[in-house]
Order: structure tokens, then C-alpha cells, then sequence
């Protein structure tokens, strides 16, 4: 990040530029090894998120960056922060094809673990080259 700010209303952060774009502009044309170089990646990130206990409530082919073989989750404003693991939410935030069966019901579910659902969604799109 190169800088973070906040105005009386808003709050504002300015990141580097990733010439690749999005994992979906990306998908047709990556081969296996980095999907799932990729997809480890995003693991990785995800279990950081969660550790901080913040679900992200968006994850999607569109919200994840590629750069240098490199990716960074993006677009935190559906997010929340939550103050355990055992947290049960009832508003649906998301796009609806990444969205758990619960929440699409809109039954209570926990955000984490939608958040895990949607990350089986995009390992599916990556593996298939779905975008």
C-alpha cells in the first residue's frame, strides 16, 4: 500500500498497479502449474484474513489481482470484521455464483466458512478455465 488516508466521510488507500489485471482477464490463458501456484496463494491469504478475523464476503475470480506471478486480494467493501469464529450472519453480501447454499437461502451462516465455499468456487473456475 502507498497510501492510506481518511477524510471526515470516506477512507481511501492507493495500491500499486497489477498489469495483469484480474484472475479472470488471466484464466484462458494460464497453464495448471500456476493455477494452482495461484491457488495457493490464495490460500494462504485467506487463512491470513481469517486469522485476523475478517471475513472478506466478495472473494471472486474479479477481486483477485495477478502481478509477476503474484496475487492480492482486492475489493474489501463488502467486508466485515467479526469478533469470533462462531459469529452467524444473516445479510447476504457477494456475487451469487459464489455464494454458499445457506446464504443464498438466506438462512444464517457463517461468513468464514461462506468465504471457504466461494474459494471452492474459484479453485473450480481456475481449474476449468471458467470465467
Amino acid at each position: 500500500m502507498d497510501f492510506m488516508g481518511s477524510f471526515p466521510r470516506y477512507f481511501a488507500y492507493v495500491m500499486p498497479f497489477y498489469e495483469d489485471g484480474t484472475l479472470t482477464k488471466v484464466l484462458p490463458s494460464i497453464h495448471q502449474e500456476m493455477s494452482d501456484e495461484y491457488f495457493v496463494q490464495l490460500c494462504a491469504a485467506v487463512n491470513y484474513l481469517h486469522n485476523k478475523k475478517v471475513a472478506h464476503r466478495d472473494l471472486k475470480t474479479d477481486n483477485i489481482l495477478i502481478t509477476e506471478k503474484k496475487i492480492l486480494i482486492a475489493d474489501f467493501g463488502l467486508s466485515d470484521i467479526l469478533p469470533t469464529e462462531d459469529t452467524m450472519a444473516t445479510k447476504r453480501k457477494g456475487t451469487v455464483v459464489y455464494m454458499s447454499p445457506e446464504q443464498f437461502l438466506k438462512r444464517p451462516f457463517d461468513p468464514f466458512k461462506c468465504d471457504m465455499f466461494a474459494l471452492g468456487v474459484v479453485y473450480w473456475c481456475m481449474k476449468y478455465q471458467i470465467t
